[in-house]
């Protein structure tokens, strides 16, 4: 049994002088604050005997002002250890307050997160095992922190379900075989809307034969072209040739990995790239044929004669509605995603303010947020919506606006651009989407946007009219993210 003491849940709330303000034997002193935990441990030990393993999960910084901070945690870490009635320690970090983000790091904090902290604790902990938790991706780190006398415990949950059999591959020295976890936290917003567990890198959470799975062989052998590179196009093409399809795989792109690789390229989203480089692993293994920089024509694939073609050719952002569409034609004014690629390949510092209309509410768009900070003056974001990140999962939304704060980045909520623009010279004009007031910002340098997006489906129709079978995956059957892509790519693939 472990004693889950942290999170703001009642035990922690017991522990907690900023929660707790009682003035009977359970509220004050530290000694007080702990006797609920404590009597819950000795009552356990009296029912289930001396060899029954309790464990002790503690706050060890909530980030709350005047609760639990890490001199606090090593407080209460020392009164528990001294009790000598628990097995093992470990802590963990945030409350259900705006600190709930701590308690899941996502891809914008380092690995390891909270390591120096576990390591102050472990050394306070009279010798009781300790665990540590927090952004353990690969082996690797396990390995340094038994190594590094960190922790005895090396305590693992977004990672094995995004690989059950990580643990079995990290014995066999098979790390490229390995789903990486992305610390995206679409798991945790899944199971918040009382979904089933899902994974932005594991299409087979919860199936069967999950752990460690290859896919059955095709009664019949097919010849199947794919046409995509991204993580969708991807997962397809693997799946459908360990099947034995002779699958042939065409990128538009250099690179594989798609729009995924370009959001991965962003500062802090590295972690991204693991949907695509364990995919390529795979598609190697299985034998894809990849032709990259190759933006293949309806005619090119219907002489080759496939017997299936999967489309997964994404979506374009579309032209925000209430600007010109002259400015479009004029190719004045770039999207995101292009914008982004721009400046990744020229970087450096350029004065005026950024404005980016933001119709899309994905952390993609704050990221790309963030980075343009990095470059200009100042960044202002736009949106029709009454706050930002407003389709993300709590804990995801919680570190967007602290990102977005951090780095100055100021907001305008209710707000669309004008047709009274002047781009010409340098002012952006926005209007408010209820009352119709209109303001300026001047001194811009950029302005570009993140909208709603349009299935890329032009093959579709004459492929299907040349009686070839065409399945539509991804954003290019409806946009969303790139879980949804991953395991439609994956149903498709493991189909054919």
């Amino acid at each position: 049994v472990e004693i889950s003491a942290g999170h703001g849940h009642i035990f922690h709330q017991f522990l907690s002088p900023h929660a707790t303000v009682r003035e009977d034997e359970y509220g004050g002193s530290l000694e007080n604050r702990a006797r609920l935990v404590q009597e819950i441990i000795e009552a356990l030990r009296a029912e289930c005997g001396t060899d029954f393993i309790i464990g002790l999960r503690l706050p060890g910084d909530d980030y709350v002002k005047g609760s639990i901070d890490p001199d606090e945690a090593e407080r209460l870490t020392r009164y528990f250890a001294a009790k000598r009635q628990v097995d093992f320690l470990n802590w963990v970090q945030g409350s259900h307050h705006r600190s709930l983000e701590m308690h899941l790091p996502d891809m914008h904090f380092a690995r390891g997160t909270f390591f120096d902290l576990i390591k102050r604790l472990h050394d306070a902990s009279d010798g009781i095992p300790t665990g540590a938790v927090a952004r353990i991706l690969e082996p690797i780190q396990g390995e340094a922190l038994l190594r590094d006398n960190i922790s005895e415990l090396v305590m693992l949950g977004r990672t094995l379900v995004t690989d059950a059999a990580g643990g079995l591959k990290a014995a066999q020295n098979r790390d490229n075989d390995i789903r990486k976890c992305v610390s995206c936290n679409n798991c945790w917003g899944v199971i918040n809307q009382e979904l089933p567990l899902q994974c932005d890198n594991n299409p087979r959470v919860g199936f069967e034969e999950e752990v460690d799975w290859w896919p059955g062989a095709a009664k019949t052998k097919k010849k199947v072209a794919v046409v995509g590179g991204g993580v969708a196009g991807l997962e397809a093409a693997w799946v459908a040739a360990a099947r034995g399809h002779d699958v042939t795989l065409y990128s538009a792109g250099a690179e594989l990995g798609g729009k995924i690789r370009l959001n991965a390229l962003i500062p802090t989203c590295d972690p991204l790239s693991s949907i695509y480089d364990y995919q390529q692993v795979m598609a190697t293994k299985a034998g894809v044929h990849t032709e990259l920089g190759w933006r293949v024509s309806a005619d090119e694939l219907i002489a080759a004669k496939p017997d299936a073609v999967v489309l997964a050719t994404g979506s374009t952002m579309s032209w925000p509605a209430s600007l010109p569409l002259s400015l479009k034609e004029d190719g004045f004014i770039l999207d995101l995603r292009a914008i982004v690629e721009e400046l990744l390949a020229h970087p450096g510092k350029q004065p005026g303010t950024a404005v980016i209309y933001d119709e899309d509410g994905l952390d993609a768009t704050y990221s790309a947020a963030e980075f343009l900070a990095t470059l200009f003056d100042k960044v202002v974001l736009v949106t029709s919506r009454e706050m930002v990140a407003r389709d993300e999962p709590v804990v995801r939304q919680q570190s967007i606006y602290r990102r977005l704060y951090e780095a100055r980045i100021e907001i305008l909520l209710m707000c669309e651009p004008s047709p009274n623009e002047r781009f010409e010279d340098g002012i952006f004009a926005y209007r408010n989407v209820i009352n119709g007031d209109e303001g300026e910002i001047t001194d811009v340098a950029l302005f570009t946007y993140a909208t709603q997006r349009v299935p890329d489906i032009d093959l579709q129709a004459p492929l299907e009219a040349a009686g070839i079978t065409v399945h539509l995956i991804g954003d290019a059957y409806m946009p969303r993210n790139q879980m949804v892509a991953t395991q439609e790519g994956h149903t498709v693939g493991n189909s054919l």
